[in-house]
């Protein structure tokens, strides 16, 4: 399979960054750990503006094509579900060499390159075993492709639409839904677009801008419980960053706040089903809800692409617990690889 990391560095090609923020940053330290020098910077055209990034001035598209050439390659520095960013990417894939490669890092810092496949090539055989569908094992394919290749093209081929997606779940009238990384309530939204009742909603977002638009958008309805507190395996008080739209998250600096267990949240109570869209927080969460996951055996919706290891960490922790699910995997639309979730039934 074809290794970005292992072509980027041996290049003499012009090396362009797209992007100027968190996620550039980060690129730029990744690339620069393995030898390779960015030649330049660019960004979308609304964007370019007259500043710089890490001492490059910021150009545009075209600017840069004058400058480096056709022959230049682009490394995409962000991520996006924005349906007219997505086209512009593709548009510009279609004219230049463009990766958009993974960022996650190994505790030692090693990204998903050839030599960790086959680290965990076991791993990563096991974990596509437990697929229950034909289309689950492409898009777990199409994923751990992208991951060594960088190509959009990998993503772009086993996408699905969200909504498409929930039907996995076989919503009825009686769930109690519960919400771990609600954000405004866009979720609870689309559990709402397949069931007119409910027995409970149940919702989780630390993040106090977002929480304060998830208390809006969610006073018209009965039976919903809102907590503005972290996930984690047990109650204890963390720093937490708090940061515009979805990226807040535990860190080791931010103010201070309240994290605790699904199975304390619940008290006892049922849930049927639980949606994980924590930030990384994922295996914590998933240890704090056993008592939860054993008594009721909740349908699940599980984000598998904050941690490198995602894929075959969270089923073992889950398959401890109960051996009883299907595991079902689909992409919604997004560059890059954000939103590869494990459907739970």
């Amino acid at each position: 399979m074809e290794d970005f990391w292992k072509l980027i560095s041996e290049t003499k090609r012009p090396i362009v960054l797209y992007g100027t923020g968190n996620a550039a940053e980060r690129l730029v330290d990744l690339l620069a750990k393995r030898g390779v020098r960015v030649s330049g910077c660019m960004a979308s055209d609304d964007f370019v503006r007259e500043r710089s990034f890490r001492n490059y001035r910021v150009l545009s598209f075209e600017r840069a094509r004058q400058i480096f050439g056709d022959d230049m390659i682009i490394v995409l520095g962000f991520g996006s579900h924005d349906s007219k960013v997505i086209e512009n990417i593709k548009k510009i894939a279609a004219e230049c060499d463009l990766y958009a490669p993974d960022i996650l890092t190994c505790e030692d810092g090693n990204v998903f390159d050839s030599e960790y496949y086959e680290k965990h090539s076991k791993d990563i055989e096991w974990a596509r075993s437990l697929l229950c569908d034909e289309e689950s094992k492409r898009v777990f394919d199409r994923e751990i492709e992208y991951r060594l290749s960088a190509r959009i093209d990998h993503l772009i081929e086993c996408e699905s639409p969200e909504g498409e997606n929930w039907k996995l779940l076989n919503i009825g009238p009686d769930e109690a839904f519960m919400d771990l990384g609600a954000y405004n309530g866009d979720t609870i939204r689309r559990f709402l677009s397949f069931t007119d009742t409910y027995e409970h909603i149940y919702a989780v977002e630390p993040d106090r801008r977002n929480y304060s638009r998830l208390v809006e958008s969610t006073k018209n309805l009965e039976h919903c419980t809102l907590f503005n507190v972290g996930i984690s395996d047990r109650r204890e008080e963390r720093c937490f960053a708090q940061k515009k739209g979805r990226g807040s998250n535990a860190n080791n600096q931010g103010d201070r706040l309240i994290f605790d267990s699904i199975d304390n949240l619940l008290c006892g109570k049922r849930a049927s089903i639980l949606k994980f869209d924590i930030e990384g927080q994922e295996t914590k969460g998933l240890v704090g809800a056993e008592y939860t996951i054993k008594k009721y055996r909740p349908k699940m919706v599980l984000s598998a692409y904050h941690r490198i290891d995602d894929f075959w960490a969270l089923p073992r922790i889950i398959m401890k617990m109960r051996d009883d699910y299907r595991f079902y995997m689909r992409h919604s639309p997004c560059i890059p690889a954000w939103e590869y979730d494990y459907f739970l039934v």
